[in-house]
């Protein structure tokens, strides 16, 4: 679980449909990397992947993040 990458501002954009600064990135992994293991790799990358993507997106919905 410790070998993701953090996205560029661009690259977020691509896969979460917006995009949030390297600080809220770092703090959704140790969110992610926080949770303790299952004991599946499986299950816990699944998981990780959830968390992260959970807390990536509420920036994008935070009207404050995204003024138009």
């Amino acid at each position: 679980m410790n070998k993701h990458n953090i996205l560029s501002k661009n690259e977020m954009k691509n896969v979460f449909g917006g995009g949030c600064p390297a600080w809220y990135q770092s703090q959704c992994l140790q969110q992610a990397a926080s949770e303790p293991s299952s004991g599946d790799p499986i299950e816990d990358d699944i998981i990780f992947n959830l968390i992260l993507e959970t807390c990536l997106r509420e920036w994008d919905s935070n009207p404050d993040n995204n003024p138009s």
